[in-house]
């Protein structure tokens, strides 16, 4: 055989059909149908189609190789077969980079990828970025809105605003995590997203009328971040931290929830209850997170690895923080309008109700009088030397005498009873599951109350006569039926020398 150089041509498929190497083509006749019943050798190829096809598809640029591939060299002797030839599998390499990203998870052809940050199908990264531009913007929203508040109506505004303020600076911190320090981004990204809840929690319970308690919830977020720093740096742990960051949460969303949950007793719709519920929302998400950590937890780990639980806790802290937040504005705006409700019902000289209120109030107490069958009935008082006093003494005089009037007649009647001022120096006094006999006696024991309690005008002593008029409700009597005969029964006793107390008719 003389010497020549040799050529191969692959002709098979990856399946395993044979692989047929041609040595020095020359004048040197090959046996083909030898090597065809050898079944080593493919008919021959159509025309145009040449001696072999060149494999095509991923499997062919990723360089691999499956099974045991029979060879055959065909020489000048004719067609030798070798036995096969194992080729070794090889590691599919990434040619096309299909794989996903860090913080994302995606499918092949043989199952779910591993995902190397996450295995919901979500860029945490992007809901980070989310996160910081939702504060932000909820941030301004706030700070215009707090100026549509009167000045004492803003500071528990205010005291909120700072703790969302903190959470887009958290948000950045958290997922610049590999730019920074990891303790950075771990210990204090935590901790000033804690920090603004520890706020919130503040600003719902001081608008409550609660202790703030600031150095307490203040001293729960410095515990956590002690320890979120024992755990990055320490000993580092992944769910010991998770732990850590759960149950704080839990106990300052537990906090907002506490505070407005005497809202939950009240019927019907309020700002206080939305904001409760979205609270407890927040509790229930750390409390799965806590569960999840507690029951698998985890040595290694990394905020990029999203579970079930870790993402609900993402997507909370973006969307559920901007209505947590809408909740409190409207709970301000409810209590704006109760202000200006409450101007328009109470007065403001005296404290008791103004005629708006005991219209309202009125009409309440006569319809329990019918639905319950229980009595009702309504004195009329008018002081006898009002206006001498106010002509005396001047209306700084004036107005200390009606506030003396309100404040001596809240100490006589019950809590239940209604006490309103007319106008000028008339008061109005109605009782509840009281007949027109037992209104009688309060009527007197008031008039002795202001008798012998004279009011003290810069050294001057000043009487209080008063005149009162007594008048029991009739089933089918409107407010303005008691009114009137309160009011005949007020003018006797005036005409009868005053200081004194006079009952209506009973018909």
């Amino acid at each position: 055989m003389s010497a020549s150089t040799t050529k191969a041509v692959n002709t098979a498929h990856m399946s395993g059909v044979p692989m047929v190497c041609m040595q020095s083509p020359g004048t040197m006749p090959v046996d083909r149908g030898a090597a065809r019943r050898s079944g080593m050798e493919r008919p021959s190829p159509r025309a145009g189609e040449g001696l072999a096809r060149r494999p095509r598809g991923p499997a062919c640029r990723t360089g691999a190789r499956t099974g045991s591939v029979p060879v055959m060299t065909i020489s000048a002797a004719g067609a030798t077969p070798l036995l096969p030839r194992s080729v070794p599998r090889t590691r599919e390499v990434d040619v096309n980079h299909t794989r996903p990203p860090p913080g994302r998870a995606s499918l092949h052809a043989g199952g779910a990828l591993p995902p190397d940050g996450g295995g919901m199908g979500v860029d945490v990264r992007s809901v980070m970025l989310v996160g910081v531009l939702l504060s932000a913007l909820t941030v301004l929203l706030l700070a215009q809105a707090g100026r549509a508040f009167p000045a004492e109506r803003r500071r528990h505004l205010r005291i909120w605003t700072v703790g969302l303020l903190l959470q887009p600076v958290a948000w950045a911190l958290l997922a610049l995590r590999g730019q920074l320090p990891e303790m950075a981004s771990i210990a204090f990204g935590n901790g000033l997203l804690l920090l603004g809840f520890a706020e919130m929690c503040r600003a719902v319970r001081g608008f409550q009328g609660l202790p703030e308690r600031r150095w307490l919830w203040w001293g729960v977020v410095a515990a956590a971040t002690l320890l979120l720093l024992w755990f990055a740096g320490g000993q580092p742990h992944y769910s010991a931290r998770v732990l850590v960051n759960s149950s704080t949460a839990m106990v300052l969303l537990g906090g907002i929830a506490l505070a407005l949950s005497p809202a939950l007793g009240q019927g019907g719709f309020s700002a206080a209850r939305l904001t409760g519920a979205f609270a407890g929302m927040g509790m229930l998400t750390a409390v799965w997170r806590f569960a999840e950590h507690s029951l698998a937890p985890r040595v290694d780990g990394s905020l990029f690895e999203a579970g079930p639980s870790d993402l609900v806790v993402f997507v909370y802290a973006c969307v559920g923080v901007m209505f947590l937040s809408l909740g409190f504005v409207l709970m301000h705006t409810e209590r704006a309008y109760e202000d200006l409700r409450k101007l328009a019902s109470v007065d403001p000289l005296t404290g008791v109700l103004a005629r708006n209120g005991l219209s309202e109030q009125g009409q309440r107490l006569l319809s329990e009088m019918r639905r319950h069958g229980r009595p009702l009935s309504m004195l009329l008082m008018d002081m006898d030397q009002f206006k001498a006093v106010n002509d005396s003494l001047g209306h700084e005089a004036g107005d200390r005498l009606l506030r003396h009037l309100a404040e001596r007649a809240r100490l006589v009647l019950r809590g239940e009873d209604v006490l309103a001022r007319l106008g000028g120096d008339e008061f109005v006094a109605m009782l509840p599951s009281t007949d027109g006999a037992g209104a009688g006696v309060v009527a007197e024991r008031l008039r002795e109350a202001l008798h012998h309690a004279h009011m003290l005008f810069h050294g001057e002593e000043v009487p209080v006569p008063l005149s009162i008029g007594v008048a029991e409700a009739r089933p089918d009597d409107t407010l303005d039926d008691l009114l009137k005969r309160a009011d005949l029964a007020m003018y006797r006793a005036k005409r009868a020398g005053g200081d004194r107390v006079e009952l209506a008719a009973a018909r």
